[in-house]
């Protein structure tokens, strides 16, 4: 990166609120979400904006909801309807996911690490969807055995692939997943034909843990040095500059719970994401609101968010917002994210749900 400032703000060691710690955060976080936090956020070479909330939401949703979810939900269903051992898989050909393995490939060799780490992300998030719709407790209670060792051999595979592509960002965490698989012996391996080779699972544990969010507040004051709130007062104090006074922040009007049930919430899956032409700050999103047909919404959050980073995200859209016309596009609602003048962070969800749940 040629540039990471801090919400907007070049590190500087005179301006306390943009200092980092990195050591402190690792100590606390761990050095694999970390490293993935950095690599998947930034480009290699290019500009980006750093933000503990944004650290926090890639821990939570990529690694939490996404990676650890699939994970914890095949491991415990393996121990729950099949035991321990899991027999390996003939070998097959499994076309999406070779296609996965071969776009990572090509960013690691390019040193895009942001790019690797979305396309793995691809993988994962398939497999999540998997569970979801083959419904291996559907296939237990109805005695379809077969099609059940299939399911979740396919969803272990998923993962021992996932583990070794994510290995030059997490190498903890890979290891981690891979004894949990019963898998050590494929460490420092890249992987090749798709088939379970069989393994022996271990309990499943968490490998990135919830931080609820008491703590992520408890940890920002921690990392965001003691002065950084002395200079943010001396700020606030200091007298107008020769632009003009600051407008002062008024707090909205009192609203009934009537007004509150005019908004219409939901859970929304990011289909596609493509910069808008000409718009530095807009992105056209195309969201899975759980109707038949995708919603376009276009976003001013370009400058906290690329294209790439939003694929497969769940976020919180706003569907009953009267459509407009946005530099020649079309938005049919919005999308909800934190920060004034500019976003700081995506509003999200503590958990992956279907697109189209409604949010009150």
């Amino acid at each position: 990166m040629s540039c990471t400032p801090v919400k907007g703000q070049k590190i500087s060691k005179s301006i306390p609120a943009t200092r980092v710690d990195p050591n402190a955060i690792a100590d606390e976080l761990g050095v694999d979400p970390l490293r993935y936090f950095v690599l998947r956020e930034y480009a290699l070479g290019g500009d980006g904006d750093f933000t503990y909330e944004a650290l926090f939401q890639r821990h939570e949703s990529d690694l939490g909801n996404d990676l650890g979810n699939l994970l914890n939900r095949t491991i415990s269903m393996v121990h729950k309807f099949i035991g321990p051992a899991l027999t390996a898989q003939p070998p097959r050909q499994n076309l999406e996911a070779s296609q996965i393995l071969d776009s990572t490939q090509t960013a690691w060799d390019g040193f895009s690490p942001a790019n690797a780490l979305e396309a793995t992300w691809r993988l994962v998030r398939a497999y999540n969807r998997k569970i979801d719709e083959d419904k291996p407790w559907v296939l237990k209670k109805n005695n379809q055995t077969a099609a059940l060792v299939e399911v979740l051999a396919d969803c272990c595979e998923s993962l021992r692939w996932a583990a070794l592509m994510v290995a030059p960002a997490m190498p903890q965490a890979a290891r981690e997943i891979l004894r949990q698989l019963g898998r050590e012996k494929d460490e420092g391996t890249w992987p090749t034909s798709w088939g379970w080779p069989g393994g022996t699972l271990t309990q499943p544990k968490p490998v990135f843990p919830r931080i609820e969010p008491e703590r992520q507040a408890e940890l920002i004051a921690k990392w965001v040095p003691a002065d950084a709130s002395t200079a943010a007062a001396t700020l606030a104090s200091a007298p107008a500059s020769a632009s003009g006074p600051a407008t002062p922040v008024s707090s909205p009007a009192d609203i009934t719970i009537d007004d509150f049930t005019k908004i219409d919430l939901r859970a929304a899956k990011v289909l596609a994401a493509e910069v808008v032409p000409k718009a530095d700050k807009l992105l056209k999103l195309t969201l899975d609101v759980g109707e038949p047909e995708p919603r376009t919404v276009v976003s001013g959050i370009a400058p906290a968010y690329t294209p790439e980073t939003m694929l497969g995200r769940t976020v919180i859209y706003l569907a009953n917002l009267a459509p407009r016309k946005i530099r020649g596009v079309i938005s049919q609602g919005m999308i909800l994210a934190a920060g004034d003048a500019d976003v700081l962070g995506l509003s999200a969800l503590d958990r992956d749900l279907p697109p189209g749940t409604r949010i009150r």
